[in-house]
């Protein structure tokens, strides 16, 4: 068996350092300075060695901050009535949510079908980030039919929550209908925008939310979730109402 590199046998120790919980789950390792003194190497050495555990997933590299050993799971539930931001205060963290497109568009064969519209209708598009405490959880991609939530794209550039924005436009509760949950392997794009290695796993997550009381269809929406950062939990799914007439605002 060849020799162990000596970056290898500091990124080994590292790892038993943060397996014996010696570097806690969330703490900020010490600083390429730090660890160069400690092992006698230098820095590039060491710099090797942590990006081998944030490639392992071990850590988690914040630009202008250091590196932070990565947080164990956060438990997602998924549910009827249960929202994004709702689920990560259950678990103690901070939600946020961050945009990055918002506008609209013609409905693609696809969207038209799942929002119950006419191909190329007016929707509503919105994509970014979730975050939990500053950690990027998800990258989601969402459409809306404009025809019945005319005012989305300024409630949301008001208050990131899509649970106000629907409640603005008269839709006071709404109910996951569909939830389905792939697996899927982090493209280099998401990869770089959700600071985890190419080919991570993640979790893909299609669902359709609808109004609780109408049927009516309000969001088609994806997201990819880092499967190291969650760990998710499904409740039982809800009862369908009988679906609005074709093409109803």
């Amino acid at each position: 068996m060849p020799k162990a590199t000596i970056w290898t046998e500091i990124r080994n120790d590292l790892e038993t350092d943060i397996r014996l919980g010696r570097f806690a789950a969330g703490t900020k390792l010490p600083t390429e300075a730090e660890l160069a003194a400690r092992f006698g190497v230098n820095r590039h050495t060491v710099r090797r060695a942590i990006a081998s555990l944030v490639e392992a997933g071990l850590a988690l590299s914040r630009q202008g901050a250091g590196v932070f050993v990565t947080e164990a799971q956060t438990p997602y539930q998924i549910g009827p009535r249960v929202r994004f931001s709702q689920a990560i205060r259950a678990t103690g963290r901070v939600p946020d949510r961050r945009y990055t497109a918002l506008f609209s568009r013609p409905a693609d064969a696809k969207e038209a079908e799942m929002l119950n519209i006419r191909e190329g209708e007016l929707v509503h598009h919105a994509e970014g980030l979730s975050y939990a405490d500053g950690v990027a959880l998800s990258l989601f991609s969402s459409c809306f039919p404009a025809a019945r939530l005319p005012n989305l794209l300024d409630n949301l550039t008001r208050d990131p929550s899509i649970t106000a924005a629907f409640a603005a436009d008269g839709f006071d509760d709404y109910l996951r209908r569909d939830t389905q949950i792939d697996a899927r392997a982090a493209t280099k794009l998401q990869a770089h925008q959700l600071g985890i290695r190419h080919g991570a796993a993640l979790l893909e997550i299609t669902a359709i939310n609808i109004c609780a009381k109408s049927g009516a269809v309000l969001e088609f929406g994806q997201s990819v979730m880092v499967g190291g950062r969650v760990k998710l939990r499904v409740e039982g799914s809800a009862p369908t109402p009988l679906p609005p007439a074709q093409n109803a605002p």
